[in-house]
C-alpha cells in the first residue's frame, strides 16, 4: 500500500511541476521529505529532498537548492538516489556560479556512477552536468560532444525533457559564440519534443533561446514573439533567476530596435528582480546593459577617445563597451579583423585598462621569425641550448610576466610551435628550449589576425592556431 502511495505522490509531483505550478510542487516535497524523516524512512526522506532541491533549482533558487541537494545526498542510504541528489547539487552549483565546487561534486558523481553503467538517466545526467562544466570553462567542442552523448542516452531511456534541454544548450551556447546558422536547428527541434510532453520550465527556457538567436541574426519580430513569451512563462512558474536572463535578453532586443526607453525599462527590472534575489552575477550583467543602453542613446558629437582609439561612430561605441568588458576579465583572447584596422590599438586599450596596466604589455609579430627561431623566441633558451645560444634568454612570453602579451598574426604561427603554445594556455606554464623543468608564468594573451581561422580549416589548409 506505501509503495503505491508513494508511485502517486511522485505522479502527483511531477505533473505539478510540469504545469509550471512550482510552488505547490515545493509545498508537497517539503512536506513529504519532513514526514518520512519523522518516520526514520531515510530513503524516502532523501527521494523528497532531492525534488525539493531540483524544484528550487527550477525557481532560480540555486542557494537554497544547493542546501536541499546537499541534505539529501547526505542522508540518503541508497547509492542510486544520493548519486542523483549529487547531480541536482552540480547543477545548482555551475547555475550559481560556483564552478569549482560543480567540479568536485561531478567528481564525486563519476566515482559512483561506475556501478551503474547501464543506466541511462545516471549516465546521460554525467555527461550533461559534465558538458555544462567544459561550456562554463570555455571548451565548447568538448561540452558539444558530451551534451550529444548525454542527450542520445537520455532519449534511449526515455527522459524527453532532460535530452531536450540538452539541445537547449547546445543551441544557445552556438548562439553565444556566434554561429548563428548551426545554432537554430537544435532549438526547433528541442521545442518540439518539450511541447509534446506539455513541460513548461524547459519551454520557457528554449523560448528564452531561440529569442536570443533571433536577435543576434536580425529578425526581430520573432525574437520579441519568443522572448515576451518566455518572460510569461517564467513570471507565472515563478523562476525569477531565468526571468532575468530573458529580461535582459529583451533589453538588448530593444536597445537594437532603437527603442532605448523599452531597452531601459527592461533592463531596470532586470536589476531589481537580480537584486531580489541576491544574484551578483546577474546584478551586474544588468549593470552593463544599462551602461550600454546609455552610451548607445547618447548621439557622439564629435570625436571621442579610448586610450588610443579615436572615434566617432556609434557602431565603435558597441566596440569600445565589449573591450571595457573583456578587459575586466581575465581570459586570453581573439581579435579579427582586416588589415589596418587596429587590432594591436584594440590590445593595447584592452590592456590600459585592465589590472594589468602597471606590466608589460608586448607585441610579438608571429610572421617575422622562421620556424627554427619561433619556439625560442617565445619561450626562451637556456644557454647552450643550441648552436649560437651563447646566453640565456628569457623569451616573450615570460618577460611580459604580470601584463599582457599580444601575439599579432597568429594565423602565420607556425604549426610546430603550436602544440607548446597550447599547453602554455592549458597550464600556464612554459618550458625553455633546453630547460628540464617548466616555468609558471602570469600573463594575459591576446592574439590577433586577419585571417577566417575556422575557414582555413574547413578548407584543408594547415590549421595556423589551436581552434578549442
Amino acid at each position: 500500500m506505501m509503495t503505491r502511495i508513494n508511485s502517486v505522490l511522485r505522479q502527483t509531483f511531477e505533473e505539478t511541476v510540469a504545469r509550471g505550478q512550482l510552488a505547490s510542487a515545493l509545498d508537497l516535497a517539503s512536506r513529504e521529505a519532513r514526514l518520512n524523516q519523522e518516520r526514520d524512512d531515510l530513503k524516502q526522506a532523501g527521494f523528497w529532498l532531492r525534488k525539493a532541491a531540483n524544484t528550487l533549482l527550477l525557481q532560480g533558487r540555486y542557494a537554497e537548492g544547493r542546501l536541499e541537494a546537499e541534505r539529501a545526498a547526505d542522508i540518503q542510504i541508497d547509492p542510486y538516489e544520493r548519486a542523483c541528489s549529487l547531480f541536482v547539487l552540480a547543477v545548482n552549483e555551475l547555475f550559481d556560479f560556483n564552478h569549482n565546487k560543480a567540479l568536485l561534486t561531478i567528481g564525486r558523481i563519476e566515482e559512483m556512477v561506475r556501478a551503474f553503467r547501464d543506466d541511462a538517466y545516471l549516465q546521460g545526467n554525467l555527461y550533461a552536468a559534465r558538458g555544462t562544466a567544459y561550456c562554463y570553462s570555455g571548451d565548447l567542442d568538448q561540452a558539444f560532444i558530451d551534451w550529444e552523448i548525454g542527450a542520445r542516452q537520455l532519449l534511449n531511456g526515455g527522459y524527453l525533457f532532460q535530452a531536450a534541454r540538452l539541445l537547449n544548450n547546445r543551441g544557445y551556447a552556438l548562439a553565444r559564440a556566434g554561429r548563428l546558422s548551426e545554432a537554430e536547428q537544435p532549438l526547433l527541434h528541442a521545442l518540439e519534443m518539450v511541447e509534446k510532453a506539455s513541460h513548461r520550465p524547459a519551454a520557457a527556457g528554449i523560448h528564452d533561446s531561440i529569442g536570443y538567436v533571433h536577435t543576434l541574426a536580425g529578425r526581430y519580430s520573432e525574437a520579441e514573439r519568443h522572448l515576451t513569451r518566455s518572460a510569461r512563462m517564467f513570471e507565472a512558474l515563478p523562476d525569477i533567476a531565468q526571468l532575468v536572463d530573458t529580461r535582459l535578453h529583451l533589453s538588448q532586443l530593444y536597445e537594437r530596435m532603437r527603442k532605448v526607453k523599452l531597452a531601459r525599462q527592461e533592463a531596470e527590472r532586470a536589476l531589481q528582480l537580480a537584486t531580489k534575489i541576491g544574484s551578483e552575477p546577474r546584478c551586474l550583467a544588468a549593470r552593463q546593459r544599462l551602461a550600454s543602453i546609455e552610451r548607445t542613446s547618447t548621439m557622439v558629437t564629435g570625436p571621442t577617445k579610448f586610450h588610443d582609439l579615436v572615434y566617432t561612430s556609434a557602431s565603435m561605441q558597441t566596440t569600445i563597451a565589449r573591450l571595457k568588458t573583456i578587459a575586466a576579465l581575465d581570459d586570453a583572447v581573439l581579435i579579427l579583423g582586416p588589415t589596418g584596422t587596429g587590432k594591436e590599438l584594440a590590445a593595447r586599450a584592452v590592456h590600459s585598462e585592465s589590472r594589468r596596466r602597471a606590466f608589460p604589455f608586448i607585441a610579438f609579430n608571429c610572421a617575422t621569425l622562421s620556424r627554427e627561431l619561433i619556439e625560442s623566441r617565445l619561450f626562451g633558451h637556456n644557454k647552450g641550448a643550441f648552436t649560437g645560444a651563447d646566453r640565456e634568454q628569457a623569451g616573450v612570453i615570460r618577460a611580459a610576466c604580470g601584463g599582457t602579451l599580444l601575439l599579432d598574426e597568429i594565423g602565420d604561427l607556425p604549426l610546430e610551435a603550436q602544440g607548446a603554445l597550447l599547453r602554455f594556455l592549458q597550464s600556464g606554464e612554459v618550458q625553455p628550449v633546453g630547460a628540464s623543468q617548466p616555468v609558471r608564468v602570469d600573463v594575459r594573451v591576446v592574439a590577433a589576425t586577419n585571417r577566417d581561422l575556422r575557414q582555413e580549416v574547413e578548407a584543408g589548409r594547415e590549421c595556423r592556431f589551436p581552434l578549442r
